[in-house]
């Protein structure tokens, strides 16, 4: 642990160079590649299960972004284990490929774009699934806090787990020596059994940029730490790269 740690802090401070400016959009004709490995933190299987997963968006317009995603960070998950499977566990990532989804986010006003995504968030059984919310940004100064609340509707096999479920990732940020910290939580769960299942996530992230075109970076942190039925168990890190292409 005090080796992510101090990965952590390296990329946090690595970068003098200014970072490519966040949007909450893509600028029309640039593209976003993102590769995030993920592994698990669990004391009992470390780094089991190990994936590596990679997204890509392009601005098709100004307010118009549309993407391909398979990461955890995707769907603002503190989770191990998404599309490729590296390290296997089972009933968690117990096979090479898990499924991926589309995502798509217009901008309507300044640090407000309306997001929805298709996903296949399992293959065997297969359970498809449509998200429906937004993208917001907040910021002032050096400060910014960043939510991503989404309904998820399970569009079959919702009787095998792919039910509908409430997300509501927070970020609480700060831009500090030419890269970035912040402080991840909110509230997520089972619309069916919300009143005894849901949990509240709990991580930090720090981000870097070697070049301005690149992000490197690592989040780590707890998928439930918080709730009903909290477990310290569920820890994940996720060490990701992400490239700008103009």
């Amino acid at each position: 642990m005090r080796a992510l740690l101090a990965v952590s802090i390296a990329c946090a401070t690595i970068a003098r160079a200014e970072p490519v400016p966040e949007t909450i959009v893509l600028p029309a004709g640039e593209v976003a590649l993102r590769l995030v490995m993920e592994g698990s933190l669990d004391r009992q299987t470390p780094l089991r299960p190990l994936s590596f997963a990679p997204d890509a968006w392009f601005g098709a317009t100004d307010r118009l972004t549309v993407g391909i995603i398979h990461s955890s960070q995707s769907v603002d998950r503190i989770a191990a284990g998404a599309t490729f499977c590296v390290r296997e566990l089972a009933g968690t990532c117990d096979a090479p490929y898990r499924g991926s989804g589309l995502d798509a986010r217009y901008a309507v006003a300044s640090g407000v774009a309306p997001r929805a995504r298709f996903l296949l968030r399992d293959v065997d059984p297969g359970k498809p699934a449509l998200t429906l919310g937004a993208l917001m940004r907040w910021s002032h100064r050096r400060f910014e806090v960043v939510a991503d609340p989404y309904l998820r509707i399970g569009l079959g096999n919702r009787d095998l787990g792919n039910r509908d479920a409430l997300v509501v990732p927070v970020w609480l940020g700060a831009r500090v020596a030419g890269g970035r910290i912040a402080i991840r939580t909110g509230i997520d769960g089972d619309l069916a059994v919300w009143r005894d299942g849901w949990h509240v996530p709990v991580g930090v992230l720090f981000e870097g940029h070697p070049t301005p075109s690149l992000t490197v970076g690592v989040e780590l942190g707890y998928a439930s730490l918080l709730g009903p039925q909290n477990t310290i168990r569920r820890s994940a890190m996720m060490l990701y790269a992400e490239w700008r292409i103009r």
